[in-house]
């Protein structure tokens, strides 16, 4: 989304012709992930605790693990948010080769979640 916003604008200042090269989004972009998974981190883990999503410990597990009981166990969730928002505002858009490529990437780290938590299965 901000290419197509940034882009047009190196006619008139060619700051933003930085724009148009794929290593300087991708290091934005990166950046964004990542400041986007401090943002939401908290609070995410907070409203899956609220809910009560979490793996159930063996009862013939060690000891020490027994106090992780009903720790959320959803961080691919945060993780595909956080890769979703990063590349839909860094990635060329009228690219269809993002499209085939946001849909397993951003998909398969919430299938994992949702399949391997209990309490939703």
């Amino acid at each position: 989304m901000l290419y197509h916003l940034l882009h047009p604008l190196a006619a008139h200042h060619q700051f933003f012709n930085l724009i148009r090269y794929v290593t300087v989004r991708s290091v934005w972009a990166a950046l964004t992930a990542f400041l986007l998974t401090l943002a939401l981190g908290k609070t995410l883990i907070a409203y899956l605790t609220r809910l009560k999503v979490g793996q159930s410990i063996r009862q013939d597990g060690p000891e020490t693990h027994q106090k992780k009981s009903g720790t959320p166990t959803m961080g691919g969730l945060l993780i595909a948010l956080a890769f979703l928002g990063s590349s839909l505002l860094w990635a060329r858009l009228d690219n269809r080769y993002v499209w085939l490529g946001l849909g397993p990437s951003a998909g398969s780290p919430w299938w994992a979640s949702w399949t391997t938590t209990p309490s939703w299965c």
